[in-house]
């Protein structure tokens, strides 16, 4: 598995966050949150996924590691700021 810096990581995501267009903050009725496992190149990953119920738009994923209750917290709070 190949591997990057943090410092690779926050430069790009430095480069990227003014190209990419903001979402707008909406109100919705219902969100579904799940989290799966899965394996690649032997590591196991954790997938965290959000979905609005009524449109099934998703809203927001994230990959990690671990499964701790971090872990949730810090997707949960990106999820619910929009």
């Amino acid at each position: 598995m190949e591997a990057f810096s943090y410092e690779a990581v926050r430069l790009w995501y430095n480069a990227l966050k003014d190209v990419l267009p903001k979402p707008e903050r909406v109100y919705r009725r219902c969100i579904a949150v799940d989290e799966t496992k899965s394996k690649l190149g032997g590591e196991q990953l954790i997938i965290w996924a959000a979905r609005d119920v009524d449109t099934k738009e998703i809203l927001a994923f994230r990959v990690s590691f671990t499964r701790s209750s971090l872990d949730a917290e810090l997707f949960l709070k990106d999820v619910l700021q929009y």
